[in-house]
């Protein structure tokens, strides 16, 4: 893996925990991936030509979270209730 992806799988690692309380590990996040790379996730938003917003299924909790698509993985998760995406 690049340094980049690493780094973006750690960070919503914290997030996970912070705004869920969820301890994620990779097979949890790889199921995640799954979910959307198959479209059993449900679609939120799209906020360019590679980051996605989606509802995914996490330790059993509906989950915003942020999917890059370039590095195939999920970068962030958001807040509970997250009703839009901000871009920095």
């Amino acid at each position: 893996m690049r340094p980049k992806k690493i780094n973006q799988q750690k960070h919503a690692k914290r997030r996970a925990a912070e705004r869920h309380g969820l301890a994620l590990n990779k097979f949890d996040f790889k199921q995640a991936r799954e979910q959307i790379q198959t479209g059993k996730a449900v679609f939120l938003e799209r906020k360019s030509l590679r980051v996605t917003a989606w509802m995914v299924n996490l330790g059993g909790k509906d989950v915003p979270v942020i999917y890059d698509k370039k590095s195939h993985s999920v970068v962030t998760c958001l807040p509970e209730g997250a009703k839009e995406v901000q871009t920095a």
